[in-house]
């Protein structure tokens, strides 16, 4: 026999693979190690000395009853019992119903949770903190005191009588995709639809899992895993970029909130600094106005900067570029481009649209197109020199050009 700590963690390991199916896992039942190592878990509860329907406890149990339970699972005639419904308090005033087990299906729900938690839990979200080993309220405010400090929102949600409305034909639904042992899942079919037994009386169970079942939990956790990955996915379509972009009302203020606090440190008057972290708090951090802005637009062959095809730049080794001066939008949904009177700006624009003393590029095929977003300045490479008489016709051309880009702005509006 495997032991079982080494079993677990082949499970656990192969698990990590998204599309490894696991199958003859109802073999795995047979172990008695297993079974030992799930007695050894369960025995120190003081909860296993409550009986269920059969009225028998952890008291007297022992190898004897794990070698009946593999006889029967190997003979295709085990049964399980259905579970005693009780009744505790909550905080709020209700109650609870919970469903007690009979020791022999509590134990074999034990020996499947350490199946399913092997496979199931490197799966599981990391912001996921319930029923997991190693894992509780704790470690959910640890984690959300160091990864969610700029976090100022909470949404708090609840399922009303989740274990209570689980479907079961979904949950095997979603066991099946990582299981193909069609026995395996028969079992824990029949763990879920054993019934349960209120006041002498047994009732049949159509949807949900015991709360009190040592198995529940794990299945709960399985189940909305797909809540939580569908959520992660929505969430990939609003998230945009490293960081978000701070306007620049918020930039200043955060400036003088900084120097304020730096002052304020010997004195010890924290008036000023603490109005600025309140203005702060008030303030939209992201602008919603669109920004003037010079930009450059390449073509697909290399992408390029303002910077890299000014003319302090004398060595810039272009392949095919073409420079874009983007014109101010009032918004973002009026395409209509604002009065620029400043000849002497535009001139100047057009100067450091492209290098002036390099020996890479050429002045010659120059010309004005209207782009997707303005208008654009074209500039080709070829590989022969360029004389200095031709590079000062060239730069005459440019000046040439950009007034004629001013014409065609003003003729635009």
């Amino acid at each position: 026999m495997q032991q079982p700590n080494t079993l677990l963690a082949i499970l656990s390991k192969m698990a990590q693979k998204p599309e490894v199916q696991f199958d003859k896992l109802f073999q795995k039942l047979y172990n008695v190690d297993l079974w030992l190592l799930a007695y050894q878990s369960i025995a120190p509860i003081p909860g296993n000395m409550t009986a269920g329907v059969d009225g028998k406890t952890i008291d007297g149990a022992g190898l004897k009853l794990i070698q009946e339970l593999i006889a029967d699972l190997k003979a295709s005639r085990y049964t399980p019992c259905p579970v005693r419904r009780v009744y505790r308090p909550k905080p709020n005033g209700k109650l609870r119903p919970l469903g007690i087990p009979s020791f022999r299906d509590k134990l074999l729900q034990t020996v499947l949770k350490l199946i399913l938690e092997a496979i199931y839990e490197p799966t599981f979200a990391e912001s996921s903190h319930g029923f997991r080993p190693e894992r509780s309220c704790h470690t959910a405010l640890e984690q959300i005191k160091s990864k969610m400090t700029g976090t100022r929102w909470w949404v708090e949600g609840d399922i009303k009588g989740f274990f209570d409305h689980v479907n079961h034909e979904v949950l095997l639904r979603i066991l099946s995709k990582r299981i193909t042992d069609k026995r395996f899942l028969h079992l824990i079919g029949q763990l879920l639809q054993a019934g349960y037994v209120e006041d002498w009386r047994y009732h049949h169970t159509y949807s949900g899992v015991p709360q009190g079942g040592n198995l529940s939990p794990l299945l709960a956790n399985v189940y909305l895993n797909e809540l939580d990955q569908a959520i992660a996915a929505k969430a990939t379509t609003f998230n945009k970029g490293g960081a978000r972009q701070r306007s620049k009302e918020y930039h200043n203020i955060s400036v003088m909130a900084a120097a304020a606090k730096k002052k304020a440190r010997r004195p010890g008057d924290w008036t000023r600094y603490k109005a600025l972290r309140k203005r702060m708090l008030s303030t939209p951090s992201v602008s919603r106005s669109c920004r003037a802005e010079t930009m450059v637009r390449t073509l697909p062959e290399r992408r390029t900067s303002t910077r890299s095809i000014s003319r302090k730049n004398t060595d810039y080794p272009c392949n095919e570029t073409s420079a874009l001066l983007r014109i101010r939008y009032h918004t973002l949904d009026r395409k209509t481009y604002p009065p620029i009177s400043n000849k002497s700006r535009l001139n100047h624009a057009a100067h450091r649209m492209l290098p002036t003393t390099t020996s890479h590029a050429t002045r010659q095929n120059h010309r004005l197109c209207k782009g997707i977003w303005g208008y654009e300045y074209m500039a080709r490479k070829t590989p022969e020199p360029i004389a200095q008489s031709q590079r000062t016709r060239n730069l005459t051309d440019i000046q040439r050009r950009g007034t004629r880009l001013s014409e065609l702005l003003r003729a635009s509006r």
